[in-house]
C-alpha cells in the first residue's frame, strides 16, 4: 500500500499544482493578486500554527535551522506564488504555467554542482529539449509589447524563486519534521506576502464563493490596476 501511494505522490502532486493557474484566475477577477497570495498564506501559516499548538512537538529541530527555512519558504512560496499570480493577471495562464515548467529544469541544473548530485546524459537531453521548446514557445510573446514582456519578466523570477528556495531547502532544510519545516516556510512567505501586498498594491477585493474557493484549493479589477505608482 505504502509503495502505491508513494507511485501515486507525483502523479496527485501535478494534478493539483497545474489545476492551481486555472482555479487562481478565477480568484484573480475579483482580489488584487497580491493579496490573494497573502490571504493564502496567512490562512496555511495559522492552520499549521494551531495543529503545532496542539501537538506540541518538539522544537529542538528547528534550532540553528529555522532561518534556512524561513529563507527556502520566502522563496519557494513568496517569491514564486506573488510572482506568478501578478504574472497572471496581465499573461495568459498557460504562458505563466509554462513558464513555470522551467522550474525543474533550474532545480536539476542547479543540484549537480550546489547538492553534488548526478544525471545521467538521457536526463540532461530531456531537460535541455524541455527547456528549448518552452523558449520557443514563450519566446515571441515577450516581444508582443511591454506588457506581455513583464509578464514573462515576472514568470522568470517565479520560477527563478522556486529553483532556488528548492535547492536551498536541500543544502540547509532536510531532515526538519514536515510539519515544523512547513509552518516555518508559510510563516516567512506569509510576512514576505504582507509586506508585497502593502508596499506595491493597492488592494482589490470581493470576496465571493468563487473567489474564496479559488483561494483554497488574469482578469484585472474593473477598478484599473491594483499597483502602486
Amino acid at each position: 500500500m505504502a509503495s502505491a501511494s508513494a507511485r501515486a505522490a507525483p502523479y496527485a502532486f501535478i494534478l493539483l499544482w497545474s489545476s492551481s493557474f486555472v482555479t487562481a484566475r478565477v480568484g484573480l477577477a475579483r482580489v488584487s493578486p497580491l493579496l490573494f497570495v497573502a490571504v493564502r498564506l496567512v490562512a496555511a501559516a495559522v492552520l499549521l500554527g494551531l495543529i503545532l499548538a496542539v501537538r506540541r512537538p518538539s522544537l529542538a529541530p528547528l534550532r540553528g535551522r529555522w532561518h534556512h527555512l524561513a529563507i527556502a519558504g520566502a522563496l519557494v512560496n513568496g517569491v514564486t506564488l506573488s510572482a506568478f499570480h501578478v504574472g497572471m493577471v496581465t499573461e495568459n495562464v498557460g504562458v505563466m504555467a509554462l513558464l513555470q515548467t522551467l522550474s525543474p529544469m533550474l532545480i536539476a541544473a542547479s543540484a549537480v554542482p550546489l547538492l553534488g548530485e548526478r544525471l545521467a546524459p538521457t536526463q540532461w537531453l530531456g531537460l535541455t529539449l524541455g527547456a528549448i521548446g518552452v523558449l520557443l514557445v514563450v519566446a515571441p510573446r515577450a516581444f508582443e509589447g511591454p506588457a506581455a514582456w513583464g509578464a514573462v519578466r515576472l514568470g522568470l523570477v517565479g520560477a527563478a524563486g522556486l529553483a532556488a528556495g528548492t535547492v536551498y531547502f536541500g543544502r540547509f532544510g532536510r531532515d526538519v519534521p514536515l510539519v515544523l519545516a512547513t509552518a516555518v516556510q508559510l510563516g516567512a512567505a506569509a510576512i514576505l506576502t504582507v509586506a508585497l501586498t502593502i508596499v506595491f498594491e493597492h488592494p482589490h477585493a470581493s470576496w465571493t464563493f468563487a473567489a474564496v474557493a479559488s483561494a483554497y484549493l488574469p482578469i484585472p479589477p474593473s477598478s484599473g490596476s491594483p499597483f502602486r505608482r
